[in-house]
């Protein structure tokens, strides 16, 4: 019998609000890890 590797699809995440690319532990996570910004994957709103 052959031994077949297991290979895990790692998607990355993007913030929105700081430009922070990383790879989640969870699918979709609550906060970016670098700035704690909740709204991570929305783009920046006009001031």
């Amino acid at each position: 019998m052959k031994r077949v590797k297991k290979t895990n699809v790692v998607n990355e995440c993007s913030c929105e609000q700081c430009g922070r690319v990383w790879v989640p532990r969870l699918k979709k996570p609550n906060i970016c890890p670098s700035c704690k910004s909740t709204k991570w994957n929305q783009p920046k709103g006009k001031k």
